[in-house]
């Protein structure tokens, strides 16, 4: 049975558990999953690598101590490669100096082993929610971006119809609205023919001598 989050995590975290320890890593990954995380699993830095370049990781959980690359390698790597992702390094005790080192390369946090879930539940939530946050940072960056590129079309089209341009459409121009603006042309230039055509009317009128 999955147990409440309690911390108000989300299950879609798309998270990358990293360890040589293989039975500290299986039970930590057992008991995300009855918290409803279902974190992938990787033995060494170079494992954890090639997951991360076939598949995109929100958060990786990241043991600094083990055998070939060690984690601050590997953190490096990470952040040059994948800088939206979050790291969370575990350390020893004795080497709270790492973490330290790490946060300064990039890492989101880190916590000394042996770690309490509840502890590393609220890292992971803080670090995702973090994601979330410079996601939503950037969609607004990216509207008002977009809206201050259409206002100052808009001034140029205006400024272009002031000096003669008939009418004038943003891009990417819609059909539908595009269909509308060549009728109403249509239809403005059939009323000015029709007013010249009995404006001469008028003048032949005048011109043979009637009123």
């Amino acid at each position: 049975m999955v147990e409440n989050f309690g911390s108000g995590l989300n299950e879609d975290i798309r998270l990358l558990l990293v360890d040589d320890e293989d039975a500290f890593r299986r039970i930590i990954a057992k008991r995300l999953r009855k918290r409803g995380i279902s974190p992938e699993e990787a033995t060494n830095g170079e494992e954890c690598l090639s997951i991360l370049k076939k598949k995109p990781v929100d958060v990786v959980v990241l043991d600094v101590k083990m055998p070939g690359m060690n984690g601050m390698q590997v953190l490096r790597r990470v952040k040059e490669r994948y800088p939206k992702t979050e790291v969370i390094l575990l350390t020893g005790h004795a080497s709270t100096r790492d973490g330290v080192e790490g946060i300064k390369l990039g890492a989101f946090d880190y916590l000394s082993k042996p770690i309490e879930l509840e502890h590393l539940l609220s890292k992971i939530g803080q670090a995702h929610e973090k994601i979330q946050q410079e996601g939503n940072r950037l969609r607004e960056a990216g509207f008002r971006a977009k809206m201050e590129q259409q206002m100052m079309a808009t001034d140029t089209a205006v400024e272009g119809m002031k000096l003669g341009a008939f009418d004038y459409l943003l891009k990417p121009a819609d059909f539908e609205d595009l269909a509308a603006k060549l009728e109403g042309a249509r239809k403005r230039k059939d009323e000015q023919e029709e007013r010249i055509r009995k404006a001469e009317a008028r003048l032949l009128v005048r011109k043979s001598g009637g009123i």
